[in-house]
């Protein structure tokens, strides 16, 4: 692949960012073709690029599970009683240390 350059607009945010474009995927590829564009660290970039987050100045962001909404540069202050923060466990992927997981009253170990 290449890497090329091209005009990103998020919520009233521009920036010219670079992307990595494939040009083909061998079915047997070692790498997936997944992710959320530019939500990563940029040591897990290829060809050093820098992710777009970053790109855009935007150092925090939010999910709210209960209404399927992503917050850029923040979160919903209004839902101040209902935030868990975690520590990552490296700032490589977006993981988290779990003792224990409970889905519908079954709890996972």
């Amino acid at each position: 692949g290449i890497v090329a350059q091209d005009k990103v607009s998020i919520a009233g945010l521009s920036t010219m960012a670079e992307f990595g474009l494939v040009n083909t995927v061998p079915q047997e590829a070692a790498q997936p073709n997944d992710g959320i564009l530019g939500m990563g660290y940029r040591v897990l970039a290829d060809d050093n690029i820098q992710p777009l987050l970053q790109t855009l100045g935007i150092t925090q962001f939010a999910f709210d599970l209960s209404q399927n909404e992503l917050h850029l540069g923040g979160y919903d202050k209004s839902l101040t009683d209902e935030i868990f923060w975690a520590n990552l466990m490296t700032e490589t992927y977006f993981e988290i240390h779990m003792r224990s997981l409970s889905v519908n009253g079954k709890k996972y170990n």
